[in-house]
């Protein structure tokens, strides 16, 4: 019996093939036999049903099985009945491994016996309930003509009567498998009549009566070992393990397909350990191998993905193998060094470890994300933009922090300035009692009271005008400086060099012609600053003309003449003292409106957190079957209230006044509340604890304070409130799903993080959709996952021991398909050495699994077999 390693995979067959001992074959030669095994070989047909007439000829098989032996050849022959019409077509289908004498003698007992009509090969037929009856008593398969094949149950049979339909229902309770006529049967067959009698395997079959026309219209494809045992398996996957189509079902990219992996290591076998390309199973007693095989595989291949997933599900496994991984493309993981090749890789118990984690950022939440961003291009590109205008609001303002900073101790240098030069009321009133004096001295002198005032708004004036000058001078000189008003902005995205290159000719057309407006505006207000200069200087002109006119006569009263100059010296502090607070106007002007900005920042934060939330939520497309994908952007109002007590010192009645981290209705959007924080940061009423800075506590105050929640349901469930069974499940599938890739998936143990309702309801049928597209390798216990997900592949891992011998090493391997059901041989028959070859993979699968016999039990009841 041939040993298929990687288990079941599909292949052509054809159910339905006459040979010249039908009695109406096309051509009758002596080479019939050679040309009909040389064009099945030419088709690649593996597997052939010989459905001659009413005749099993034992000649005609063995020859045809000497001629391809690469070919098997089930014995078969095609009978007619006379249930609802004269002339319905059964065929039967027996296994390769009967005594062909004893079947032959058998069928010509049960033709003389049963048969009618016998003197006449058009008319020969049978009873429906004797066909049956012989078709159980050898184990055979029943197939019957259907749909628009001719002599069919649906051609012959008519759909108008009660009866009719009657009859259907008899052939649908003991056949096996339909034989279409056409592709479009099978539409309507899955459509119309499998919701009313259930699935059964469909098939189209060559029916070729003349070896030198066989070229079938459609290819049949059966995914099973190439064994009797292995076409019974369609029987229980009717729609898995059957496909008409010109090409090979379910194909898969090489490069995404894990073919052997080939241990080097002492206590392991050296033959390879093959992989079918779709669902592979890993099945052993405790510490038999199977999680080392799986986990230096996945080591091999990925490295970081590995040790970093160890580290969370504390991963114990044997990590010293020297294993070679090799892709169905030929390639092996040396020519991926750093794990371009992508896989999932899940460890045993990471799925609750997973769950048990608690922080505000979790893993889960970096598992959503990925699958959110992989299947929505609009809101990864979202994503993306919105990431880089906040990392630049974040860069924005830690400037206006740092300038918010710099203008408050600039304005606290003004305070100290104007303290420095007095008291502006003390001023005021000392010049007003200078004036008095004057007055009291200017009755006993020649000069005049209109005098005296004329020369002190004289020096008044001059101060003013002169500084008035001095600082419109500055303006025109910092004007000058500036050749352009445009900043080039840094682009954070990593534009094509084509884009690129447009972008960097219309900045510099735009700049050009920005700088050319803007030193003609310059110069319109350089003009309009001169003149106003000019103004001034005539002002002043007029205003020394006056002090000079006055001096000498003021000078001569030398009384008044001090008094003068004492009114002089507190003018010009005067004048100081408005210049400075007109200044610090300007500073509180501007630290007022850094301060808006600032406290605006949590208003830009959440705007563009719910700008990606948004696109998230109004995408229906991102949902599954099963799975709701949504966003919420929460402020992490513990977090900001845990970063203020690590700022502040936190036991202070200033702190507990403002700051109340118990309080629930501690209100982050308030304005005031954020204000004073600013401003008592910066008049140090709000003390800082050691290490810190003004500046490192506002920028920390006022970063991005808003997280990027992603929330996935499944049914009514969100994934908060999920038990840890069926988050593991939905942890799980998000895996899977993730980056909607086809890399290969590997699991170890998942029936350890889920529950049996969780396993039985809801993981077989998702593995069942995902490994058509994706080659799963998983280690299990659990025999549901085997037999229920129906394993292209099983491999048994056995560990060296009493009463378990293996063949040579301490660890070995064998792999083949659930319907594996014979031991190993050597050629000559002598029995194969080791407990894996001593019975067969499904005989392991009931012995090591618990519930194994209960597992394949449950799948005959499926389909009521």
């Amino acid at each position: 019996m041939a040993d298929f390693q990687r288990g079941s995979e599909w292949r052509r067959w054809d159910l339905h093939v006459h040979t010249s001992s039908s009695y109406e074959y096309g051509y009758k030669g002596t080479d019939a036999d050679q040309l009909l095994a040389n064009v099945l070989m030419t088709n690649e047909i593996v597997a052939v049903a010989i459905t001659d007439h009413f005749v099993i000829d034992k000649v005609r098989i063995e020859n045809l099985r000497a001629l391809a032996p690469e070919i098997v050849f089930f014995p078969g022959v095609e009978l007619r009945t006379d249930k609802g019409d004269t002339n319905i077509h059964v065929i039967l289908i027996f296994s390769d491994e009967l005594n062909l004498d004893v079947l032959v003698e058998s069928f010509n007992v049960f033709k003389r016996d049963k048969g009618k009509e016998t003197d006449n090969d058009e008319k020969v037929y049978w009873d429906f309930t004797s066909i049956v009856e012989f078709a159980k008593r050898h184990d055979a398969l029943i197939s019957v003509h259907a749909g628009r094949k001719s002599n069919g149950v649906d051609e012959r049979i008519t759909n108008k009567l009660d009866h009719s339909q009657a009859v259907k229902e008899e052939y649908a309770k003991n056949v096996h498998l339909f034989e279409m006529g056409q592709p479009r049967d099978i539409n309507e067959y899955n459509d119309k009549v499998f919701p009313t009698i259930g699935k059964r395997p469909l098939v189209i079959c060559s029916d070729n009566h003349d070896p030198r026309a066989y070229n079938p219209p459609e290819k049949l494809w059966i995914k099973a070992d190439v064994t009797f045992n292995g076409l019974k398996q369609i029987i229980f996957e009717p729609t898995e393990r059957v496909c008409v189509s010109p090409t090979k079902p379910e194909p898969k990219t090489d490069y995404f397909v894990i073919e052997r992996v080939e241990i080097t290591d002492n206590d392991f076998q050296c033959e390879p350990v093959f992989f079918n390309d779709k669902l592979t199973c890993i099945i052993g007693g405790k510490s038999t191998g199977k999680s080392i095989l799986l986990h230096n595989l996945a080591l091999a291949l990925d490295k970081n993905q590995v040790e970093e997933k160890d580290i969370t599900s504390q991963t114990r496994t044997k990590k010293d193998l020297s294993v070679t991984v090799y892709w169905a493309d030929g390639k092996s993981e040396k020519d991926y060094p750093h794990g371009e090749r992508k896989i999932v890789y899940i460890p045993q118990t990471y799925l609750n470890k997973l769950c048990d984690t608690e922080a505000e950022k979790t893993e889960i939440d970096r598992i959503i994300q990925d699958v959110v961003l992989s299947r929505d291009f609009y809101a990864k590109e979202t994503f993306e933009r919105v990431k880089i205008s906040t990392k630049n609001a974040k860069q924005e303002y830690s400037k206006l922090v740092l300038e918010l900073i710099g203008a408050h101790n600039a304005n606290n240098e003004l305070i100290e300035q104007i303290r420095d030069v007095g008291d502006k009321n003390g001023i005021i009133t000392e010049r007003e009692k200078l004036i008095k004096e004057k007055e009291h001295l200017t009755v006993e002198s020649t000069l005049t009271v209109e005098e005296i005032s004329s020369y002190d708004n004289a020096v008044a004036q001059i101060g003013i005008l002169t500084t008035e000058i001095s600082a419109i001078s500055a303006e025109i000189n910092a004007l000058n400086e500036i050749m352009s008003i445009i900043e080039p902005k840094h682009l954070s995205y990593k534009f094509s060099d084509k884009t690129k290159s447009v972008i960097d000719e219309a900045r510099i057309r735009i700049a050009t012609n920005a700088d050319i407006e803007w030193q003609k505006e310059k110069s319109d207000l350089i003009n309009t600053l001169n003149a106003n200069i000019e103004t001034k200087n005539k002002d002043l002109l007029s205003a020394k003309s006056v002090e000079e006119g006055l001096r000498d006569k003021i000078i001569s009263n030398k009384a008044i003449a001090d008094l003068t100059e004492r009114f002089k010296t507190e003018t010009n502090k005067l004048t100081k003292i408005e210049a400075l607070e007109a200044e610090l106007r300007e500073k509180e002007q501007i630290i007022s409106e850094l301060l808006n900005s600032i406290i605006c920042s949590i208003e830009v934060f959440e705007a563009l957190n719910k700008e990606f939330a948004d696109v998230v939520n109004s995408n229906t497309a991102l949902e599954t079957k099963d799975l709701e994908f949504s966003v919420e952007i929460p402020f992490r109002q513990k977090a900001f209230l845990d970063k203020l007590c690590e700022l502040y010192k936190n036991n202070l009645s200033t702190f507990k006044a403002l700051i109340r981290p118990d309080d629930p209705n501690f209100f982050r959007h308030s304005r005031p509340i954020l204000k004073e924080i600013v401003l008592k940061t910066l008049s140090n009423d709000l003390q800082l604890k050691a290490g810190n800075s003004p500046e490192n506590a506002l920028r920390d105050i006022f970063d991005n304070w808003f997280e990027i929640k992603y929330k996935v349901a499944m049914g009514n469930d969100s994934i908060e409130i999920m038990s840890p069974g069926k988050k593991a499940l939905v942890l799980l599938k998000l895996l899977i799903e993730l980056a909607e890739s086809e890399c290969p998936i590997l699991i170890d143990q998942p029936e350890d993080d889920l529950d049996n309702r969780s396993v039985y309801d809801e993981l077989i049928d998702f593995i069942r959709t995902k490994k058509k597209k994706r080659q799963i390798i998983i280690v299990t216990h659990n025999a549901n996952i085997v037999v229920g997900a129906d394993a292209e592949e099983v491999i048994v891992a056995n560990q060296h021991g009493h009463n378990a011998e293996n063949k040579y090493c301490k660890f070995e391997y064998r792999s083949g398909s659930i319907e594996n059901n014979t031991a190993l041989y050597h050629v000559d028959g002598v029995p194969e050495k080791g407990i894996l070859n001593q019975q067969g993979i499904q005989q392991h699968i009931c012995g090591i699994l618990e519930g194994g016999e209960r597992a394949f039990e449950l799948r005959k009841q499926k389909y009521r077999i």
